[in-house]
């Protein structure tokens, strides 16, 4: 999947040119600030397991195919690319991003559907993810 990430953009912007029916309200510049500059072109992969995996399993299968996990600027420009040809079939997950809330839990941004509409949620990265997900990534 190619993309074009604009690091100029605020991640509020972002979220805007991706037109999802509903995002966490969490999903911020506070707690998501953009580190990168530039406007950049890359490709993106979507890795599925098929098993239930934990995300250190996740990490290390990445690493084994050249890959590293995508960030939340990089899941957004794939979520305003993409909007009808991959999130409303399963959840797309950025482990290369995530925030931890004030009780210590972690958690990372993801595209998914409910019922019809489009939406950019936290999950929260417990024991393990579910065998539908896919991990988006790039080669390193």
């Amino acid at each position: 999947y190619s993309v074009t990430i604009d690091y100029g953009l605020k991640i509020s912007e972002m979220i805007d040119a991706g037109r999802y029916d509903w995002q966490n309200d969490d999903i911020n510049e506070r707690n998501f600030p953009v580190k990168s500059k530039g406007v950049i072109e890359t490709k993106l992969v979507l890795v599925h397991l098929n098993k239930m995996a934990s995300t250190a399993e996740v990490e290390a299968e990445l690493e084994r195919w050249g890959l590293r996990a995508t960030t939340l600027e990089e899941l957004l420009a794939f979520g305003a690319s993409y909007p009808d040809e991959v999130q409303r079939e399963f959840p797309v997950l950025a482990l290369g991003s995530s925030w931890v809330d004030p009780a210590g839990r972690r958690y990372v941004p993801c595209l998914r559907r409910f019922g019809s509409e489009r939406r950019l949620f936290l999950e929260w990265d417990s024991c393990h993810w579910r065998v539908h997900c896919r991990f988006l990534a790039v080669r390193k």
